[in-house]
């Protein structure tokens, strides 16, 4: 098949940089290596079939078989199958369960087998010949590991077995010891894949226009297809192209019928295009949503309510955008860019075209929000050599490069670089009902940060809202990308701004569960993005925003008793880096890297924030939410590179400048709760890590005295009227009483140094 790519050219997905995404926590793989497995022959069986059935509940370990039997001694190898000799206490337990002695090692014969068939289930395949008095174990290779798929005793015949599709070795067993036979039964199916394309879509009626087929085989191969309309008539072209004039609303589809007919065991459906077809010029009406959110509402449109021969058009940037709660039609949709609809299964349609605009050469994540599954070469018909599309694969940690026949399937989310601006044009029926995919935690890579990551897609043509999505099986927070940095929501708080994910927007999730899993996205989480949000605004959180000559990043601080320290898969956020030269600013907690971090306050605490860039230059801090705190908690940030102290309570934005390649352990932020009764208002004493801080407002001078639990003074000081002062105790951690004595009287109160 002469296939164009879009070109696997490794654009900028930075992903491979600290906790970087896709990145956090490897969760254990459940299949096992066979050289130190305790799992019987049986097990090994089951669970190479579990192994192709999502959701399977991992298999139970048994104790191991007493020694000296037959079974027990064939174990040992089964649990080895890549050892080329055994030991002698297998040979004497062999010896002893067997009626063959040892003369040789087992004679090697060549595997053979019977392949690239027309469909079926089952395959042959086996040995030239074979030996009394070995035994053979039949292993099925899977991602390099070995399972467990059959044996038998040889008996000096040729060896005919009959197994699923796979990839199958043949190990050798005597009294002597072991070897492989030769090559290997790689056994799979006629591909009998074919994916179909249009020479134009979104045409006038009356256009003739040409499909072709292309099968995933050689050129060499001849294949004819049968031509499948709206599911009913059927042609036989040759040499696999139909010429036709279609109607709105056509599904046009394809299936191999020569060398073999279509394959659904083994393959998926191909894909199907639906074709938009309109009278030129056609009768349009535009919505401008000045009225309300009401499809029939007259004064809505520019040219009267849509009817079955009209085409109705959904421009952005309008106030108000259309929600259907009853039937609705129209001939066609066209939603432009920044348009929505919700409640398209009330729309009776023929065709849609939703409109995404890319302008610059930034990679995005873009999923689909119509039905069938569109090519990605429909999606961009023009300038194909300007695209590159990716896929991220969780079980490898890796991206995978796709073609111009992959499809956008349902719910996921995609990688899409440009070179040039271009836009994505999705024509089909747009999707109305609640939205599936697969995610899995079961990443290979052996990089822990890759494990559990899923890219999924807003699959409406109208924005989501993740509070109103399911959060089984997944960490509570979502992570969308925004050009130059990815944004995180928790469900409260965070730069994704009250958690509203765009149309056509690709989104990150981590998965807490094992193996694979359905995630859904219901139809009751769409909202239309233009429309503000009233959401209850947290108290105790800090926002804090680093901000460079063209990129800015947040971070957020949020006081949560029912919060941990550590990572809280309920509340935290991971911090996935951005581009290298836009500030990334985060904090720590146990050690990793968080965008949103939620712990709880014991009445003083310190936060490490860190900062990188790819890039020198001068940078702003700038904090936010200070009010949403308590009058008594006073905020200190600390530049440990400076060596200074800023009251964020007073100052709330700190300037700093920054060379490339510093350490990112840069700054503190120190919560310290001070005392709020009337009388000491005018002295306020705090503590940050072990120095002491006293703010003295009487307008008078005075002393400071400082003692420790027994009573012991440990530090005697004069302090000014109006100033701030600071004194750095000596001192092991613990509390301590600090008086101050003014000619008003005498403030006391208890800190803790750290």
């Amino acid at each position: 098949m002469n296939t164009h790519l879009f070109t696997s050219f490794a654009f900028r997905v930075l992903i491979l940089s600290h906790l970087t995404l896709p990145v956090c926590s490897q969760v254990l793989r459940s299949t096992f290596s066979l050289e130190d497995s305790h799992l019987s022959q049986q097990n090994i069986a089951q669970y190479a079939d579990n192994l192709h059935n999502p959701g399977f509940s991992p298999i139970e370990f048994p104790e191991q078989k007493p020694a000296n039997t037959t079974e027990n001694c064939l174990e040992k190898v089964i649990q080895n199958p890549k050892q080329t000799f055994i030991s002698d206490q297998y040979l004497a337990c062999r010896n002893s369960a067997d009626t063959y002695p040892c003369t040789q090692p087992p004679i090697v014969f060549d595997v053979w087998g019977v392949t690239n068939t027309c469909g079926g289930e089952l395959f042959n395949f086996g040995l030239t010949d074979s030996e009394p008095g070995t035994y053979y174990i039949v292993y099925k290779k899977f991602e390099n590991e070995y399972f467990w798929a059959d044996e038998f005793y040889g008996d000096g015949e040729r060896i005919t077995l009959v197994l699923q599709s796979g990839d199958y070795y043949i190990l050798g067993i005597n009294a002597c010891g072991s070897e492989w036979m030769n090559g290997h039964a790689d056994l799979y199916p006629f591909d009998t894949r074919v994916n179909i394309t249009v020479s134009d879509n979104n045409i006038c009626s009356g256009d003739q226009v040409i499909f072709n087929a292309n099968s995933y085989q050689p050129d060499s191969v001849i294949c004819t297809y049968n031509w499948i309309i709206n599911g009913y008539g059927e042609w036989n072209p040759d040499p696999g192209q139909l010429e036709y004039i279609p109607v709105n609303g056509d599904y046009i589809s394809a299936e191999m019928a020569t060398p073999c007919q279509h394959d659904d065991l083994h393959f998926p459906e191909n894909n199907r295009i639906l074709m938009m077809v309109n009278d030129c010029p056609g009768i349009t009406t535009t919505w401008n949503g000045s009225i309300s959110e009401n499809w029939y509402e007259q004064n809505n449109w520019d040219n009267g309510i849509p009817d079955a021969n009209t085409i109705a058009v959904i421009p952005g940037g309008l106030p108000g955008y259309p929600t259907l709660t009853t039937a609705a039609l129209c001939g066609s949709i066209i939603i432009e860019q920044g348009g929505s609809i919700i409640g398209s299964e009330f729309l009776n349609h023929k065709s849609a075209l939703v409109k995404c605009d890319i302008s610059d050469a930034e990679y995005h994540y873009l999923s689909s929000p119509v039905n069938p599954n569109p090519l990605f070469g429909e999606v961009f018909p023009l300038n194909q050599h300007t695209v590159w599309a990716r896929k991220y694969h969780e079980r490898y940690g890796e991206w995978i490069n796709l073609t111009e026949y992959d499809q956008f399937e349902k719910a996921t989310g995609y990688s899409m670089q440009f070179t040039l601006p271009n836009t994505a044009q999705f024509i089909g029926l747009l999707n109305g009902t609640n939205s599936s995919t697969s995610i899995e935690n079961y990443n290979t890579s052996g990089i822990a940060d890759r494990a559990g990551w899923n890219l999924i897609g807003n699959p409406f043509p109208s924005a989501i809202d993740w509070d109103l999505i399911p959060h089984t099986f997944i960490e509570n927070a979502v992570y969308v990308w925004n050009g130059a940095q990815y944004i995180s929501w928790n469900g409260t708080v965070g730069a994704l701004e009250n958690g509203i994910i765009p149309p056509m927007n690709g989104f990150f999730v981590k998965m807490t569960a094992s193996y694979w899993k359905n995630f859904t996205i219901p139809v009751i989480a769409r909202v239309h993005g233009n429309v503000p949000f009233y959401k209850e605004s947290p108290s105790n959180l800090l926002e804090l925003t680093v901000s460079g000559e063209e990129h800015a990043d947040k971070t957020f601080i949020r006081f949560n008793q029912d919060a941990t320290t550590t990572f809280d898969t309920e509340y935290d956020a991971w911090k996935l880096r951005g581009i290298e030269e836009a500030p990334q600013l985060f904090s720590y907690a146990g050690g990793k890297e968080l965008s949103i971090n939620e712990l709880p306050f014991w009445g003083s605490e310190v936060i490490e924030l860190g900062f990188k860039c790819g890039e020198s230059g001068n940078f702003s801090l700038n904090s936010t939410g200070l009010e949403s705190f308590n009058n008594s908690v006073r905020i200190l940030l600390e530049d440990m590179k400076e060596g200074i102290f800023q009251n964020l309570s007073e100052k709330a934005q700190y300037s700093f400048s920054y060379i490339a390649g510093e350490s990112e352990h840069r700054f503190k932020l120190h919560f310290a709760e001070v005392s709020s009764n009337p009388e000491s208002a005018e002295v306020n004493i705090y503590s940050v890590g072990k120095t002491v801080i006293i703010n003295n407002f009487t307008g008078l001078s005075g002393e400071v005295l400082v003692y420790d639990f027994t009573g012991r003074m440990i530090l005697s000081s004069i302090i000014d009227s109006g100033n701030q002062r600071s004194f750095a105790l000596n001192a092991a951690a613990g509390p301590y009483v600090v008086k101050v004595i003014t000619a008003k009287g005498v403030q006391s109160r208890k800190v803790v140094i750290m």
